[in-house]
């Protein structure tokens, strides 16, 4: 899950991502921060791969539809990635 930067102007308030695989047969959540969390790509003949991914939205940790809803906003956030070759 990722925790979007809640002190930028604008931000939403309350709303998490969840990232998950969307391609290669694999449509798991990715554990971010997990070692062995790993997904595969072929290569083609043209020497490229493809590495597919969709987000959803979610109610953050501290979520209470009376007393901390929800608030629309912008919500950002960035992940990164190790790419292992073999």
């Amino acid at each position: 899950m990722l925790v979007p930067a809640s002190n930028a102007q604008g931000a939403a308030k309350n709303v998490n991502l969840v990232l998950s695989n969307d391609g290669n047969s694999a449509n798991d959540q990715i554990k971010v921060d997990q070692t062995n969390n790993n997904q595969k790509a072929t290569l083609g003949t043209d020497g490229t791969a493809n590495l597919y991914y969709k987000v959803a939205y979610t109610q953050g940790q501290g979520w209470d539809n009376t007393s901390n809803p929800v608030t629309a906003g912008t919500v950002q956030a960035q992940v990164a990635f190790t790419m292992a070759y073999e």
